[in-house]
Formats: structure tokens, C-alpha cells, sequence
């Protein structure tokens, strides 16, 4: 599968408006212009909390720095490195039957022609793959990794779009 022209716009589209509205709220609340320090502690913790969700609404790419953010506590608050951290182990799975497809697909066969059993949901889900647990007609259990849809077309597209944005920064510094 690949993502048709349309989809990629619409993906640029959508990562450039999600970072940059988190950044305007950041910006915002670093001007002090939603009040007062009490109050500034509970929106931080908010802010940590919408970060979280959004990098996981971005997808594996995201989801990705946000786990490496997670471990630099020289860069940010707390609150942000308890919510960050979460995405080591609470990644929300993608649906079965999109998993059982992309099985599917790489088999070139039925499931029902290699596995006597596999697990719904995922044992385990996490950024890049999910895991289901198996037996194969043989008898032999087996835990099956079933990568995200498109996983590697989008990070290439995440990381170009990225770069892009990185040089469009350096050209404007003043931006930061």
C-alpha cells in the first residue's frame, strides 16, 4: 500500500496544524497570558497530558520522539516527562482487522491456513508493531508481530516533512 498524493497533502496538513497549534498554546502560556502561577501548574500538567494524546494521533513517527523526549528531563518539566513516559508502554492498538490483513497480505494466504489460534486484542501494542499470540496448525504457540499500516512510507514521510520544517526554521530564527 502507498499513500496516494492526496493523503500526503492532507497529512502534511495535519501534522503542521497540530504541532503549531500546541506550540501557540506553549507560546502563550509562556507569556503569562492565561493567568495566574496556581493555575499556570494545572494548565502545564494539561499541556503535558495534550501533547501526549496528540503525539499519538500523529502516529508511530511521533509517538517515537515523544519516547525519546520522555527520557531528557534537562529539556522539560516534569509533568511533561511523567506524561511522555507513558508512551513506552500505553500505546493504543490499531484495529484487528486491519492487523489481520496486513497478516494477510504477508503470508500471501488465509490466516486460518498458518494459525490454529490468534489472539484478539493484542497482547501488546506499541509504536511501531503489535503483538498477538499464536498457535500455529502445527501446535506450536508463537507470538505474532504485526507492524502498523504503512508504518514505513509514513515515517519517511514524517522525517522529510520534518526536515522540511527544520530547514525552513533555520531560515527564519527569529520564529523561535
Amino acid at each position: 500500500m502507498k499513500m496516494h498524493r492526496i493523503t500526503r497533502w492532507g497529512r502534511a496538513v495535519y501534522v503542521l496544524w497540530t504541532l503549531l497549534t500546541f506550540a501557540l498554546d506553549v507560546a502563550l502560556e509562556a507569556k503569562g497570558w492565561f493567568g495566574r502561577k496556581a493555575k499556570r501548574e494545572a494548565r502545564l500538567r494539561q499541556q503535558a497530558i495534550r501533547l501526549r494524546g496528540r503525539l499519538i494521533k500523529l502516529g508511530p513517527t511521533f509517538i517515537k520522539m515523544g519516547q525519546m523526549l520522555a527520557t531528557r528531563a534537562d529539556l522539560l518539566p516534569l509533568d511533561y516527562l511523567k506524561e511522555l513516559s507513558e508512551l513506552q508502554d500505553r500505546v493504543p492498538p490499531f484495529p484487528d482487522s486491519q492487523a489481520r490483513a496486513i497478516l494477510e497480505a504477508e503470508l500471501g494466504q488465509p490466516v486460518e491456513n498458518v494459525f490454529a489460534e490468534l489472539s484478539e486484542p493484542p497482547v501488546a501494542s506499541a509504536s511501531l508493531a503489535q503483538v498477538y499470540r499464536g498457535r500455529l496448525l502445527t501446535g506450536e504457540a508463537v507470538a505474532v508481530k504485526v507492524q502498523r499500516p504503512l508504518l514505513e512510507e509514513q515515517i519517511r514521510f514524517d522525517l522529510d516533512l520534518l526536515r522540511g520544517i527544520g530547514r525552513w526554521l533555520d531560515r527564519h530564527p527569529n520564529l523561535l
